[in-house]
């Protein structure tokens, strides 16, 4: 069973989509952007948005809560990015 994440620790969603979600076993949560959600500002330096982005994903995992098995079994932290040419027409083909 799959309950969705939702902190104010990170930045809201600003689409489509939650900020994260536990199965259980795992936490899946969305792209971050490096914006600090208390204030809404945006680091100059590179590394600090990396940084501040990792905290946003952070704040999700850490929403999700201790009660998760995934806290028993182990800290991993994969990642699996997908990059679409052409988003609309798989958006359409998906619609269709």
């Amino acid at each position: 069973m799959s309950k969705t994440i939702a902190t104010e620790n990170a930045p809201a969603a600003i689409g489509p989509y939650v900020q994260g979600v536990d199965l259980g076993s795992m936490v899946i949560t969305s792209g971050q952007i490096p914006v600090d959600p208390k204030t809404g500002s945006v680091p100059k330096d590179v590394s600090a948005q990396a940084r501040q982005s990792l905290e946003n994903v952070k704040a999700i995992v850490e929403a999700a809560g201790p009660e998760s098995r995934r806290h028993r079994e182990n800290d991993r932290i994969r990642k699996r990015s997908e990059r679409l040419c052409d988003r609309q027409r798989h958006l359409r083909s998906l619609l269709h």
